[in-house]
C-alpha cells in the first residue's frame, strides 16, 4: 500500500485502473476505475468502451512519453523511469538487431510492470513469436513448456535456474533444445554456472543492468572462457558503454574498485526520472536524469548501481 501511494504521488496520474485487491493505498481523492475480474474478455471494462468508434490514428513522435516503469525499491523507495519511443526502438536495436518475425516461442518470465516487459515488448510482438505467460512461475511448470515448445532459451534469476535443476526427473527429460541460459537480477555462483552448463548442456550468460538503462547493460559472453563466465558480469554489451566511478565521482580504471556511486543510469537510456524522495544514504548522485533532450544514443550510456562493489578488470570486464 506505501509503494502504491509513493508511485501515484510521483506520476500524480489522470485515471488508475486498479481492482479490489490492488486499490488499497491509492488516496481517496484520485479518480480509480476498478476492473473486476472476468473470463470474457469483451466484459472487461464494458461501461467504458465505445462501440462503432474508430481511436483516431496518431501521429508519430519519438519523444512522446511512452511508459514509466518503476524498480522494484531494492535499494530505497520505487522510482519511474520515464522512456519514450526513441528509447524504446534503441533498445529494440541493442536486444535484437531491431528485427521483425523471427517467429517462435518465448515466456515471459517477469511481471508486466517489469522492465524485462515494459521496455521489450514492442520487439517481442514485432518478432511474431508465442509468448507464453505462466499465471505462478514453477520450476515443472516451466521445464514443461522448455520441452513441449523447444525453447531455445532459458531465462530468468539464479535462484530460478537452481530451482529448475533441483526438479525430480530434471535429467530425464529432453532439454537438448536448450541452447542458452541467459540470467540476470543478481550474482550467479560460479558453481551453479558450472552445473547448469553440464546439465543443460548450453552456454550461461549473465546480465547486469538495470531498469533505468531499459535492461541493458553488461554482459558474459556466451562463448566466454572461464574467467569471464565464472567470475565476472562481462562486458558493456554492444552499443552500450559503462563506466565505474568511486564516491567522489572519479572515473576508476582497469584493477581498481570501489563502493560505486548511484541509483542507475546518469546518463541511460531512460529520458528522464519521476520520484526524487528515494535516493538512498549509499548514492552521491541525484536520482534525476540530465534534463538534456534525446539522452539516449548507442554510443552514450553510463550504468550505475547504488552500493554496488565493481571492479574493472582487463579486456574491459567489470
Amino acid at each position: 500500500a506505501r509503494e502504491r501511494a509513493l508511485i501515484v504521488e510521483a506520476v500524480d496520474p489522470d485515471l488508475i485502473l486498479a481492482n479490489n485487491a490492488l486499490s488499497d493505498g491509492i488516496p481517496e481523492d484520485r479518480r480509480v476505475e476498478l476492473v473486476d475480474n472476468s473470463t470474457d474478455p469483451t466484459q472487461l471494462l464494458a461501461g467504458l468502451r465505445g462501440h462503432g468508434e474508430v481511436v483516431p490514428a496518431v501521429p508519430a513522435d519519438p519523444d512522446r512519453p511512452t511508459c514509466i516503469c518503476f524498480t522494484s525499491g531494492t535499494t530505497g523507495d520505487p522510482r519511474g523511469a520515464w522512456f519514450t519511443d526513441r528509447q524504446l526502438v534503441a533498445i529494440h536495436a541493442l536486444d535484437t538487431g531491431g528485427a521483425w518475425g523471427s517467429g517462435g516461442h518465448m515466456v515471459s518470465g517477469t511481471a508486466f510492470a517489469h522492465v524485462g516487459v515494459m521496455t521489450k515488448l514492442g520487439w517481442q510482438l514485432a518478432s511474431g513469436a508465442t509468448i507464453h505467460v505462466m499465471d505462478r512461475w514453477t520450476a515443472s511448470g516451466l521445464l514443461d513448456l522448455v520441452e513441449r515448445y523447444r525453447l531455445p532459451a532459458v531465462n530468468g534469476v539464479a535462484a530460478q535456474i537452481s530451482l529448475l535443476m533441483q526438479e525430480p526427473g530434471f535429467d530425464d527429460r529432453d532439454l537438448s533444445c536448450v541452447r542458452s541460459i541467459v540470467v540476470g537480477a543478481g550474482p550467479s555462483p560460479p558453481a551453479l554456472v558450472i552445473e547448469a552448463r553440464e546439465r543443460f548442456g548450453a552456454a550461461y550468460s549473465i546480465r547486469y543492468s538495470s531498469t533505468e538503462s531499459g535492461g541493458t547493460g553488461l554482459g558474459t559472453a556466451l562463448d566466454a572462457d572461464d574467467d569471464e563466465a565464472l567470475y565476472t558480469v562481462g562486458r558493456p554489451r554492444p552499443g552500450v558503454a559503462a563506466e565505474v566511478r568511486d564516491g567522489g565521482r572519479d572515473l576508476l580504471g582497469a584493477g581498481l574498485f570501489r563502493r560505486h556511486v548511484g541509483h542507475g543510469a546518469e546518463r541511460g537510456a531512460g529520458h528522464g526520472a519521476k520520484n526524487d524522495h528515494s535516493v538512498s544514504a549509499h548514492s552521491s548522485i541525484h536520482n534525476h536524469f540530465n534534463q538534456e533532450r534525446h539522452l539516449y544514443s548507442r554510443e552514450n550510456f553510463k550504468l550505475n548501481r547504488a552500493a554496488a562493489l565493481a571492479e574493472w578488470r582487463q579486456l574491459g570486464m567489470a
